[in-house]
């Protein structure tokens, strides 16, 4: 099994993100995607290369966008054999059974993207031994009750990747994850892309990178942002994030009255609405 980490910022974070990565049960290979020049950051990547040898991989690159390092880590997994692989960001604290529960929920309920539902900081002092048992049975009885994905930890199958690539003209970051969790839905795969609450932390609530970068370095960030990901995101689906208004990528706007918002897609899914290929 391999885990995928793109990094940009934040190197003490990111050790420890990695520590966690390389303590999971399933004894995992570590594709870490850094795309900077740090000195700090550089320094510790050589060290964790030098610690895990073989079993962690550091990879540099300009890729212009979180979507096509995404596609670049996961393709990497398909060529060694993979059929799903963990992506993570390097702001999470993850137990050792993370990967392990979330990869076991998915095959029970046909996933083809599951993603964890923060568990917070206290995480570990939950018993596991006892919760991730009851976790199991309940996604292999169907009575657990999914939630909408989370992108700061999940597990991607091949299938579902070979289907639905990450938009790469989302650049530089954002709006990525809502992208594909909408054209999965769209496509009548919505059932397949869900959240389970496992044992991690998306540490401070998130937006690690953002947290790390200088105020200069968040500034021209956040202009790239708007710049780029959500002025395509509101030309390709007709509006912002949540207040969509087609359903078909650059598509004209919808005046039937079908539900085309994101989140009365979510809820059509889980309540068996009506078929949403458009």
């Amino acid at each position: 099994p391999m885990i995928v980490m793109p990094v940009i910022a934040g190197p003490a974070m990111t050790v420890q993100a990695a520590h966690d990565c390389m303590a999971q049960d399933i004894d995992p290979l570590l594709l870490i995607l850094y795309k900077g020049h740090e000195q700090q950051m550089v320094n510790n990547l050589h060290w964790l290369e030098i610690k895990y040898d073989s079993r962690l991989r550091v990879v540099r690159h300009e890729f212009p966008s979180l979507a096509a390092t995404w596609n670049f880590g996961l393709e990497e997994c398909w060529r060694g054999g993979c059929s799903e692989a963990l992506v993570v960001n390097n702001d999470v604290r993850l137990h050792s059974c993370t990967f392990g529960l979330l990869s076991a929920v998915r095959h029970m309920m046909d996933g083809m993207l599951v993603s964890g539902v923060n568990t917070g900081k206290d995480f570990y002092k939950v018993d596991w031994t006892k919760h991730g048992p009851e976790l199991l049975a309940s996604a292999a009885q169907g009575t657990l009750t999914p939630g909408g994905p989370d992108f700061s930890c999940f597990v991607m199958s091949r299938e579902c990747h070979e289907r639905y690539r990450f938009d790469e003209k989302l650049t530089p970051a954002y709006l990525d994850d809502l992208d594909i969790h909408r054209r999965m839905m769209l496509a009548g795969d919505g059932r397949r892309i869900f959240g389970v609450p496992v044992p991690y932390d998306h540490i401070d609530g998130g937006s690690g990178t953002l947290k790390n970068l200088s105020p200069a370095d968040r500034v021209r960030l956040e202009e790239q942002i708007e710049r780029g990901s959500r002025t395509y995101y509101r030309r390709k689906w007709q509006g912002d994030a949540n207040q969509e208004m087609t359903n078909v990528p650059f598509g004209p706007p919808v005046t039937d009255g079908r539900a085309t918002k994101t989140p009365d897609l979510q809820r059509e899914v889980w309540e068996g609405g009506r078929a949403l290929a458009g």
